[in-house]
């Protein structure tokens, strides 16, 4: 197995692990059994949504009935309809795994960067990835982190970063990926560890040994505080 392939199989391993790190600092209290949409972190936010939906909607919503709900939108979504409730229908699309509705809802939209503080832009970056449309995946994410409002609640950004330096790595552009999964050492400390083998892995190959070096060390640092 070639190096690229190597990382980007690492890389799959990893992510439910990252997640469920970064799960702990959105949640209350942090700690626990990861939740089970831990891997669909895209349809955190449905339950309550920044627009008025019909009842039963919202109540599919709220109980995570995703596919149930996306059917309902798909009858109610046209192509003039309020931007939030298209990315609420994206997101359902999302939570059952519909990733090819999700994309056709939202690709080429005006308005992401505006509408629903930028949330569509990250489920179009997840969908794109289903697609194996790394670079695509990676601008989607970069447009989403420039988009979000800051909460206060960072691992929900942190959730974006992630994302974005593993599809800058798949797209092959190494030392963007590397310089972003750093950054997790910042916003999302309970991660940095795993991230850092993630980055020292992809740049290992250029031969810069003092980076390896240096990201190897704060890996271990990291992991010796778990």
């Amino acid at each position: 197995m070639d190096r690229r392939r190597l990382l980007a199989a690492t890389s799959i391993l990893l992510l439910p692990l990252l997640l469920w790190g970064l799960s702990r600092i959105t949640s209350e209290g942090g700690g626990g059994a990861p939740p089970p949409s831990v891997t669909r972190p895209e349809v955190h936010a449905v339950a309550a949504p920044p627009v008025d939906l019909p009842q039963d909607v919202a109540a599919l919503l709220r109980e995570e009935r995703y596919w149930r709900a996306a059917r309902l939108l798909r009858e109610r979504v046209r192509a003039d309809s309020d931007p939030e409730l298209v990315v609420v229908a994206a997101k359902a699309e999302a939570g059952w795994g519909g990733w090819s509705n999700a994309r056709a809802l939202l690709e080429g939209k005006p308005w992401l960067d505006r509408a629903a503080g930028g949330d569509g832009w990250y489920v179009l970056g997840r969908a794109r990835e289903e697609a194996g449309a790394w670079a695509a995946a990676a601008d989607a994410y970069a447009r989403y982190l420039r988009a979000a409002p800051d909460t206060g609640r960072d691992g929900e950004r942190a959730v974006g970063e992630l994302r974005l330096g593993l599809a800058l790595l798949r797209a092959g552009r190494v030392d963007e990926g590397a310089r972003t999964l750093e950054g997790l050492k910042r916003s999302a400390p309970s991660v940095a560890g795993w991230a850092s083998i993630l980055a020292a892995e992809a740049v290992a190959p250029g031969g810069d040994t003092a980076r390896v070096r240096a990201l190897a060390a704060a890996a271990g640092d990291r992991l010796d505080l778990l």
